[in-house]
């Protein structure tokens, strides 16, 4: 009896689905993670785990447990902290495990907490905007001891991840000739998944196109994890439409009363793409935002804020 129990356990295993668990810590996360779904065709056996990690992010959630779209298959559920959802993977018993960074030292730790317990564990990245292709997170002796190590120092450096997914291949092996992990190419552009999925993402993150009547330009400003005063300051003079977008992390900030506010909780490319549709001129005004090699509209332009003040 034993045996035949042990012969049907093991061939239960051998036909069980692989499962794909998706951590996302913020709404770019969310987009990029349902882009991968779809170019693997996993929507069945896909776990999308949304943290508590930027400002409306429980909102987000129950907004995406709501819909009926093509993503029905989607489990989405929320944690409060990365270390929660990597949790709940180790107890899911999931197969692929998919993470915005394995880059910094904290990471490293969590990797292998997570490969200790679960060695068969596959371990994949995907891309996490400007950061993606920076080769100076790290210097100097830390560098050297950390890449001996394999603690990560750029994005698909730690030693236990399998695949990178990024939007420009050449681009990151030019950047990372060392790197040992596969490199995969992002099929769908951001730009394309937006449009593909427009009315569900605005549900979802909450968003209203903003538009006037009276003005064909319009100025928005993306700030930075802090609120640089002086650059609102100087777009409330500038012609057209005024808005800002707080970066996503900041969850209070008071304005001046003239000055738009954009929810923070909507990707800035979700914002850009609807107004680069209702003005004939979008200044977007940024502190080195990583949006800007993922929108190409022609009636869009990106200023950085810092060069121009000190201009």
């Amino acid at each position: 009896m034993q045996k035949i129990w042990f012969a049907e356990n093991a061939e239960m295993q051998d036909t069980r689905l692989e499962t794909h668990s998706f951590i996302a810590g913020t709404p770019l996360h969310i987009m990029i993670s349902l882009s991968l779904i779809r170019q693997l065709d996993i929507k069945s056996v896909s776990k999308l785990k949304i943290v508590d990690y930027f400002n409306g992010a429980e909102n987000v959630y129950k907004r995406m447990s709501e819909l009926n779209w093509e993503y029905d298959g989607l489990e989405v559920s929320f944690f409060p902290s990365h270390r929660q959802a990597y949790i709940d993977s180790l107890k899911d018993k999931t197969d692929h495990l998919y993470l915005d960074s394995d880059a910094s030292f904290q990471r490293y730790l969590d990797l292998m907490a997570i490969t200790a317990v679960r060695p068969d564990i596959n371990i994949i990245v995907f891309e996490d905007g400007v950061g993606t292709y920076r080769t100076d997170l790290y210097a100097g002796l830390k560098k050297v001891i950390f890449d001996a190590v394999g603690v990560g120092t750029y994005l698909g450096g730690h030693r236990k991840t399998s695949t990178v997914f990024v939007f420009d291949e050449q681009r990151y092996r030019n950047v990372f000739p060392q790197v040992k992990a596969e490199v995969v190419q992002i099929a769908e552009r951001l730009e394309d998944t937006i449009s593909r999925l427009s009315v569900e993402l605005d549900y979802i993150f909450g968003h209203q196109i903003e538009h006037s009547s009276h003005h064909h330009i319009c100025n928005l400003y993306l700030s930075n994890w802090k609120i640089d005063e002086a650059a609102i300051e100087m777009l409330a003079e500038l012609n057209g439409d005024t808005f800002v977008k707080l970066h996503p992390h900041i969850k209070r900030s008071n304005l001046h009363s003239n000055i738009v506010q954009i929810d923070n909780r909507v990707p800035a490319e979700i914002v850009i793409l609807n107004l680069s549709k209702n003005y004939q001129e979008v200044h977007v005004y940024h502190h080195g935002s990583s949006v800007e090699q993922y929108i190409t509209s022609q009636n869009v332009d990106f200023i950085n804020v810092q060069r121009l003040l000190v201009a």
